[in-house]
């Protein structure tokens, strides 16, 4: 008769996972997450309820925190939001820059078409074209990434059609300023419009006046 053989054995205890602990994270990544968390707030905050309203205790309370941090990495009301506007000129130049990197020639119907994008981005309109100038100074508007960007595809086209117009490549420096100024005038005007009047299809005048300039 064969010998059975048990199989079973006793099965020793058991070791328990070693739980990896998080890392601690440095000063400087907990600084970070402060100066994203307020940023966020006080963009959301000023779009809604405007500069002249918002205080520094408005935010502070939306993320639970005391002002001392805000004073701490933002210095006052006006550098925050200083901090806020250059953070959503940056966004839209990236935008323009990414759109004149993929063209050589610019389609006009394309630029108003990311114009009409900016007027529906949230707190744009009222932060960037509406309160910046008054509480930051209309003179730092030249010097901003989004002028800077669209400077940039202003005289890239410039120089292309000066290759085949013979009065494009008769402009002076300061014909060619004034004229970027214009330009720029006219689009911030005309954001301003679009975000008061959202329901208002603006393209087909757009086209007309297209058509009309050939």
């Amino acid at each position: 008769m064969a010998k059975v053989v048990s199989s079973s054995k006793k099965a020793g205890p058991r070791v328990p996972a070693v739980k990896q602990k998080a890392k601690p994270r440095t000063q400087a990544e907990r600084r970070e997450t402060t100066q994203a968390k307020v940023l966020e707030s006080a963009r959301r905050i000023f779009g809604t309820k405007g500069y002249a309203d918002t205080s520094l205790k408005d935010i502070a309370d939306d993320l639970g925190l005391t002002i001392t941090p805000i004073y701490h990495y933002f210095g006052n009301k006006q550098a925050l939001f200083l901090a806020v506007t250059e953070a959503m000129e940056l966004e839209f130049a990236t935008q323009i820059e990414e759109f004149a990197a993929v063209t050589t020639k610019i389609d006009l119907m394309e630029i108003w078409d990311l114009l009409i994008g900016m007027t529906q981005q949230p707190n744009f309109v009222r932060i960037v074209l509406s309160d910046g100038p008054v509480y930051l100074g209309r003179e730092r508007w030249e010097d901003t990434s989004v002028v800077k960007a669209v400077s940039k595809i202003f005289r890239d086209q410039l120089s292309h059609l000066s290759e085949n117009d013979d009065l494009t490549s008769r402009l002076s420096e300061n014909d060619q300023v004034l004229l970027q100024r214009m330009m720029i005038g006219c689009f911030s005007e005309a954001a301003l419009m679009l975000a008061a009047n959202p329901g208002y299809d603006s393209r087909p005048l757009i086209l007309k006046i297209l058509r009309l300039l050939g």
